[in-house]
């Protein structure tokens, strides 16, 4: 299938596939780091969880960033289109 991933600095993973099924985009995020002992499992786990949180969104700003862009080319583009059909 079509898939695109990114690897971070820190080895995390952030995989990009179209839906099969519906017309989404899904995103896949692995996050990894040494667990030195059982007891520091929850530490550990609540850091990863964090670090999933901060991908998520810093992803979430870039789709904000682009949605903001596409809306600013169509109200240039209405905007072209009205000036047109004045003349």
């Amino acid at each position: 299938s079509d898939v695109i991933q990114y690897y971070t600095e820190d080895g995390s993973k952030i995989s990009v596939r179209p839906s099969g099924t519906e017309p989404k985009i899904k995103f896949y995020i692995s996050v990894h780091t040494k667990l030195n002992t059982s007891q520091e499992f929850d530490l550990v786990n609540d850091q990863l969880e964090k670090k999933i949180k901060l991908i998520e969104e810093f992803l979430l700003s870039l789709w904000c960033i682009f949605e903001r862009h596409e809306n600013q080319v169509a109200n240039n583009h209405y905007q072209a289109e009205i000036r047109k059909a004045e003349q």
